[in-house]
């Protein structure tokens, strides 16, 4: 039978060796479901799986804690828009712009699961983010715990939670909750 799911959780791969790897994946027509969690795919891996993305007819994705940053969690939400097909996507642990994230929140007809648990964000995003999760998404399952301004995502063990404890962000998370009607899960805390 043909390769429908891989996962190649904490198998210490650097961008390298998803570089490597990727010139295969291509070929694998029948692959749903990437798990790559817990590697060391940097941006310039990132970037490069970005490229295949929308050749891929992916169903879920799990690339979290795999030292993105921006730049290259960028480049995998855009090409996500392109090919509007994953139901499920970790991008947690990584850094994240929330804009760019809330656009395809906004624009996926398809996108129903969204962790992004441990994510380094600009505060300033969070408010517009929720915002686009209660009144713009079909997000059933969202797993936000342990965003944190001011620690990177790899100090998690020391961060505390304290997102909501600004005013702000408090009405903010309490209007998605309400305004969201398709929303069954939400995980907040540590």
């Amino acid at each position: 039978p043909p390769l429908e799911l891989l996962s190649l959780v904490g198998c210490q791969i650097n961008s390298d060796g998803f570089l490597k790897l990727f010139t295969g994946l291509p070929k694998s027509t029948h692959l749903h479901h990437l798990r790559f969690d817990s590697n060391s795919m940097y941006d310039t891996g990132a970037t490069a799986f970005a490229d295949l993305i929308p050749i891929l007819n992916l169903q879920s994705l799990g690339i979290s804690d795999n030292e993105i940053w921006r730049d290259g969690t960028t480049a995998i939400i855009q090409s996500c828009i392109q090919r509007d097909t994953i139901y499920s996507l970790d991008i947690g642990y990584n850094i994240v712009d929330l804009n760019e994230l809330s656009e395809y929140v906004h624009k996926s007809q398809t996108l129903r699961y969204l962790s992004v648990s441990g994510i380094k964000i600009y505060e300033e995003q969070l408010n517009n983010f929720l915002n686009t999760i209660g009144n713009e998404s079909r997000i059933t399952r969202l797993l936000m715990e342990g965003i944190n301004f001011h620690y990177m995502p790899i100090s998690w063990g020391s961060a505390p939670e304290n997102i909501f404890s600004n005013q702000s962000h408090m009405e903010a998370l309490l209007s998605m909750i309400k305004n969201n009607k398709n929303l069954e899960d939400l995980r907040i805390g540590f």
